[in-house]
Order: C-alpha cells, then structure tokens, then sequence
C-alpha cells in the first residue's frame, strides 16, 4: 500500500497525534522532507525514502504507527530488571517477568514482524526474557530502560535471524 498525504490529511493528523508529526516536522527541518512511504501488509513493515531515487529506510516508530494505526511499544515504562522487591517476592517476579516477556514480544513484532512469525520465536523469547537477570550488570550499564530493551530486542532478533539463515534457503533479513 501506497499513501500520500495531502494537506488536509496532514492537517487532520496533526490535530490528532501532534507528538507524532513533530518527528516529520524535525525530520523536514534538517532538510530531509519525507515524500514517500510504503505499507508492506504482509510483514507490516513501513518504508520511507526522501524521493524519487532515493533509497528506502525501515520506517522510526511514531511513523509506522501514524500510516499503519498499529502503536509503537514503550519500552521506557518498564525496566527489564525487576526490582529488589520483586527479586524477594517469588509471585512479584512472576508478574514482572511476564510483563518482560510480553514487551519482548511487542517490540520484537513491532520492529520484525516477519521474524516474530518464525517457528521457533516463542522459544527464543523465552530463553531471551529468561536472561535477562543473569545479565543484570551488562544492562544496569545502560542509561536508562530503552537502552536496555535496545540490547535485549537486539539479542533476539540476532539470534531469530541466525536461525533463519541456518535453515535450508533461509536468509537473514536486516534490521533497523
């Protein structure tokens, strides 16, 4: 799917979501306006290109939400390491880890809709969430909870993508 948004479209969607067309306004600031975007309903990918002849970029967010109407996860909201608390409480680290499991999920299926698809995905995300506390120092070294997911997300995409291509005619898909 192909969208082009007229003035009035884009009016309309500022009223609506002004933090969002703030990004395309920034974007159009630095002197890259953004003229062109495409829909892939099968992987539920977003591409935007600068123009004609120009090459295509994997979509930020805010923008894939505002074609596609699908929210961008927030992972600031939820650090990924549980708490003191929740580390003494046997049912408080049950409910927070399953918090960790669902936004590696979210974001896994927000950023790499084909790859949360794979058939060993589940499996990969629960030994990715289940790791998480074992690598408590590497991720309390971030500076805040969206760097922590970033190395999170980014183990298991890297590890969906290696199997993948382990597979017979399997290939590895890049990521943004």
């Amino acid at each position: 799917m192909t969208m082009t948004l007229d003035s009035a479209t884009v009016a309309k969607m500022r009223q609506s979501a002004p933090e969002m067309l703030a990004m395309v306004d920034a974007t159009r600031a630095r002197g890259n306006p953004m003229v062109h975007a495409i829909h892939l309903p099968n992987t539920g990918e977003v591409f935007i290109s600068d123009g004609l002849g120009q090459p295509y970029q994997k979509a930020p967010g805010p923008i894939r939400e505002l074609l596609t109407g699908i929210s961008c996860p927030n992972p600031s909201k939820l650090n990924p390491l549980a708490s003191r608390r929740a580390l003494r409480d046997p049912a408080r680290k049950a409910r927070h880890d399953a918090k960790v499991l669902a936004m590696l999920i979210e974001i896994v299926e927000y950023y790499s809709p084909r790859l949360a698809q794979h058939p060993r995905a589940d499996r990969v995300f629960d030994i990715i969430a289940a790791s998480v506390e074992r690598n408590r120092p590497i991720l309390e070294a971030q500076p805040d909870n969206c760097c922590r997911w970033d190395v999170i997300a980014e183990n298991a995409i890297d590890l969906l993508e290696s199997l993948q291509a382990a597979e017979p005619g399997g290939q590895s898909a890049p990521h943004a």
